[in-house]
Order: C-alpha cells, then sequence, then structure tokens
C-alpha cells in the first residue's frame, strides 16, 4: 500500500473514530468550519431539530440559521474569537432563541483545526424543576408567613386580653387608693392652711416648710386626679371649643423654664370642633409638661394645626428633646409605665383614653437625641364622625 494510501486510511480511520466519539456522547456535539458554517452533528445534536430532520440538510448551512440572534447577543464573536486564539469559550445556563424552539443548556466552545468544535449539555429539564422549586418555595414561603401572622395576632390578642385584666384590677385599686388618701390630703391642706395663719408673719425654714408640703399636696391631690379620671372616666360635657383657647388654657399653672421656647403656631382661622375642653386640657397639659421635661438643656416646642380631609382635627406638639429610645415607644400609653423620677406614669395613659372618648387617636413619632412629637387627631363635628 502506498504511503498516500496509508495517509487517506489513517484520514478515515480518525474520522470513523470521531465520528464514533461524537455519537457515542450524550451530550450535543457540532464541528464548525472557519466561517462557522456546519461541518458535522452528532446524534444527539440532531434532537435540537424537529423530528425526522437529516443531517445532510443541515451540513453547509451557517450558524446564522440556526440561532438568530446569535450575532445580537454577541455569541458569533465569541465563537470567532475561540477559532483566532484557541482560547475555549463557556456560556453558562443559555437560553437560546433557535428556530426550532426555546432550549435551555450550558455551551463549550474549542478550537478544532482551523475551525470549531460546539458541546452543549441540555439542562431544560433542570432549569424547569428549579423554577417548579421556586414557585414551591415561594408558596412554602407564604404559608410560613401566614402561619407566623396567626401566631403574632394570636400574641396581640393574649396581649390585649392581658392588658385589659390588668387595667380592670388597676381601676379599681386605683379608685380605691385615690378616695382613701384624699381625705387625710384635705386634713393636711387644712393643717397647713391654719399653720400658715399662724405662723403669718414668720420667715426662714418655718415658711420654707409650709410652703413645701403645700405644693406636696397639691402634686398628691393631682395625682389622686389622675388616678380617679383612669378608674372612672367623666362623660364628656360636648361644646364648641376653640382648639387655641384650650391651648392657651392649657399651659396655665406650667412653669416654663427660660431657655425653653414654647412656638404656637395654630391658625384663628383654624374652625372650632365640638369636644369638651375641659378633657381636651388637661390632654394638651400633659403632653407640653412631658415636652419641657425633655428638654432639660433648654429647646423648643413647636404647636401646629391643621384640618385634614374637612373632617378632622389635626395638632401636633414637636420637641427638641432628648427622644425616646425605640424599646419603650410600645409603652409609652400603658398605666404606671414611666421612665421619670416623679410620677406614676398615668399622664398618657389618662390623656390616650380621654382622645379616644372623643373619637380620635394620638401618635407619637421620637428618635433619640432628636425630639418627639406628639400628634392627637380629633374629629371635628364630635365623636359620631369616627
Amino acid at each position: 500500500m502506498s504511503k498516500k494510501e496509508n495517509l487517506l486510511r489513517a484520514l478515515e480511520e480518525s474520522e470513523e473514530r470521531l465520528r464514533a466519539f461524537m455519537d457515542s456522547t450524550t451530550e450535543n456535539f457540532s464541528l464548525w468550519d472557519s466561517e462557522l458554517n456546519l461541518i458535522d452533528i452528532n446524534k444527539n445534536g440532531l434532537k435540537l431539530f424537529p423530528e425526522g430532520t437529516k443531517k445532510e440538510n443541515l451540513i453547509g448551512k451557517n450558524i446564522v440559521e440556526f440561532s438568530p440572534d446569535v450575532k445580537e447577543t454577541g455569541r458569533y464573536d465569541n465563537y470567532m474569537e475561540v477559532i483566532k486564539t484557541g482560547k475555549p469559550f463557556i456560556i453558562g445556563d443559555l437560553v437560546p432563541h433557535l428556530k426550532y424552539g426555546n432550549l435551555n443548556y450550558n455551551v463549550r466552545a474549542f478550537k478544532v483545526g482551523n475551525g470549531l468544535g460546539i458541546i452543549s449539555t441540555d439542562i431544560t429539564e433542570r432549569k424547569q424543576a428549579e423554577e417548579k422549586l421556586k414557585v414551591c418555595e415561594a408558596k412554602y414561603r407564604k404559608l410560613l408567613e401566614r402561619v407566623q401572622q396567626d401566631i403574632d395576632k394570636r400574641k396581640q390578642i393574649e396581649e390585649e386580653l392581658r392588658r385589659i385584666e390588668k387595667l380592670a384590677v388597676l381601676g379599681k385599686l386605683a379608685g380605691g387608693v385615690a378616695h382613701e388618701l384624699r381625705n387625710p390630703l384635705g386634713s393636711i391642706k387644712n393643717a397647713v392652711f391654719l399653720l400658715n395663719m399662724i405662723f403669718k408673719e414668720s420667715t426662714g425654714e418655718v415658711k420654707e416648710s409650709l410652703e413645701i408640703i403645700q405644693d406636696e399636696v397639691v402634686a398628691s391631690e393631682e395625682i389622686i386626679t389622675s388616678l380617679l379620671d383612669f378608674a372612672h372616666p367623666k362623660p364628656l360635657l360636648i361644646e364648641n371649643v376653640v382648639i387655641s383657647d384650650v391651648v392657651q388654657s392649657s399651659q396655665k399653672n406650667i412653669t416654663v423654664p427660660e431657655k425653653v421656647v414654647i412656638v404656637n403656631n395654630l391658625n384663628k382661622k383654624i374652625p372650632s370642633i365640638v369636644a369638651d375642653s375641659k378633657q381636651l386640657t388637661l390632654v394638651f397639659r400633659n403632653i407640653i409638661s412631658n415636652a419641657i421635661q425633655a428638654m432639660p438643656e433648654g429647646g423648643q416646642l413647636v404647636i401646629n394645626a391643621k384640618i385634614q380631609k374637612k373632617k378632622w382635627f389635626v395638632i401636633s406638639f414637636s420637641d427638641s428633646g432628648v427622644g425616646i429610645p425605640e424599646e419603650n415607644l410600645g409603652r409609652l400609653f400603658e398605666p404606671l409605665f414611666t421612665t421619670k423620677a416623679k410620677g406614676i406614669g398615668l399622664g398618657l395613659a389618662v390623656s390616650k383614653a380621654l382622645i379616644e372618648g372623643h373619637g380620635g387617636s394620638i401618635e407619637v413619632d421620637s428618635r433619640v437625641e432628636k425630639g418627639s412629637t406628639f400628634t392627637v387627631k380629633l374629629p371635628i363635628n364630635g365623636k359620631k364622625d369616627k
């Protein structure tokens, strides 16, 4: 056998081995020339095309005919770069828009002689399984969220029941204690009055001690009044109320330090509302007093008001004080909760009850070292509008 015949024979055997390898692999394998025209494709590669497609009808066609978006996506240039440089190219999770349908597979391109070899692994089923898994995970997360919501709702109900029980017990206790303390305080108050008459001309320690006793009696009476208001809320005495007058009245008997400035921005054009002026005075006094106490180094309290949707009157009290820690915000209106050295923590609890009794609401927004804003919302025409 001549040398030429031996070379031809070797070439045929090499082609047979290559074709046997191509057909034995479970992946899609194709060979392309330097212009990206198809030279050969294995049996699995033919499965990418409609059933019955013959290899000889595909050989010689350019890759653009099989995948119209190959140039738009830049893969054509990537393939040509592989032919030019010999550096392999890999695309993960490719979704090519073939003429014959959309498929998912990983693509590996490498140089073969002067042309290109492409191996693609079909991952369509895997991607479909992943999508189904995502759907299942989403349903599972929603189910967990609903379960957690039910748990949270149950906790809220249990917490509300405990709060109601606590308020009921506290109400009975507060009423009893208030009545028991009012009589001895009245006796002390009368005694102080008589001692002031006896020592009318006295000065020094006697006079100072009597003044201290009198001030403490007044403070105690205010606490008792808070206890009674909490234990036995009084019915509303409804009238047309000018809020600017109520705010002015609420500031009486409140000592405002020199370093604290109160800015009253209430517009006189704001209409009057239907409410109990005495109860609102108590609420506003509690808020203003708390704001002043929150500014020990001085600051500014700004009072604003507006009409909302022609139905609600909204008044806000914004101070530049120390602010309220986030962990305390949720408990701010709880009875007996206080962070102050003095007081029993009923001011805001009573204020909340009185405002809700009007069909309104009271909220607080606060940041530590930035200050707090208490916002009171009241129906203009009384509780029936809520």
